[in-house]
């Protein structure tokens, strides 16, 4: 036979006015005000859902933990023959479903944790809230009673880590998060255009030294004397059957056209060739 007990949702109005209390919670006042100041300021935005178990095993049974834990401020609790599962509904949708919350499990094996999460809340510091929230359960609950001191400093010890988190670093660190995955982005763009531009400057330089090398060899035809140029107009005529153009000519032996054509009147006048038309 199950058994269900609901209590109403906690509201917003609520929420803000909570404050940390400065002494170690006691388990058998009521969690209430425990429970509100957990709760996440802001106006509902889209969550996401974690959870996280832990295996533990429990004393007393699921009608004890129920007891002990009834009218202590969550929002729905319900009992079956295998443990407990309480829910502390923190905003509702507009069918009056829970839209974030943090749920527990209890059980003898041990316990877990299913929670909403913001998109602007950091998730270590929301799953230290669901942690803040299971060890003060179990901690009023009974269910740990040879290490309820501890959990109750462990407890304590959580409040204050998350109070002194505010919501402002937290949106701090989610920014520079988005920013280094930004970044690794942009370098993994950069990363084929640097090595593109090494290519292309290598490939300059290696342009540069042709160029040099042709320039130079420009320069030595250039000088060479005239006849040894009218030797190798010579050649030219001997491998061609005798035709020649002066411009093709020119750009072969890497010299001017118009040193082509004094060359070939020279040769021309000392008889050595003829033209013919």
């Amino acid at each position: 036979m199950s058994q269900k007990r609901t209590k109403p949702g906690l509201a917003p109005a609520d929420i803000q006015s909570m404050s940390v209390p400065s002494s170690l919670p006691d388990p058998a006042q009521p969690l209430a005000d425990q429970l509100r100041r957990l709760l996440p300021s802001g106006s509902p935005a889209d969550v996401s859902a974690e959870h996280f178990s832990v295996p533990l095993n429990l004393a007393g049974s699921p009608q004890q933990w129920a007891s002990g834990l009834a009218d202590l401020g969550f929002s729905s609790l319900s009992q079956s023959r295998d443990g407990l599962l309480l829910e502390l509904a923190e905003a509702l949708d507009l069918q009056g479903r829970p839209h974030q919350f943090i749920r527990l499990r209890l059980s003898r094996r041990g316990a877990e944790a299913e929670y909403t999460r913001r998109a602007d809340q950091h998730p270590a510091v929301r799953r230290l809230q669901a942690w803040h929230l299971l060890l003060l359960t179990l901690s009023a609950s009974g269910a740990m009673p040879a290490s309820g001191e501890f959990s109750r400093h462990l407890s304590q010890a959580l409040s204050d880590a998350l109070a002194l988190v505010s919501e402002d670093s937290q949106a701090m660190h989610l920014q520079l998060e988005a920013m280094g995955k930004q970044l690794k982005e942009l370098q993994a763009r950069i990363r084929p255009m640097e090595a593109q531009r090494e290519a292309d400057a290598k490939r300059a330089l290696l342009d540069a030294q042709a160029i040099q090398s042709l320039q130079a060899r420009i320069r030595h035809l250039e000088h060479l004397p005239d006849s040894v140029l009218e030797e190798e107009l010579m050649e030219w005529l001997r491998a061609h059957d005798g035709s020649m153009s002066i411009r093709e000519v020119a750009r072969s032996l890497g010299v001017g056209g118009q040193r082509v054509e004094d060359a070939l009147d020279k040769l021309c006048k000392a008889g050595r060739i003829q033209r013919v038309k």
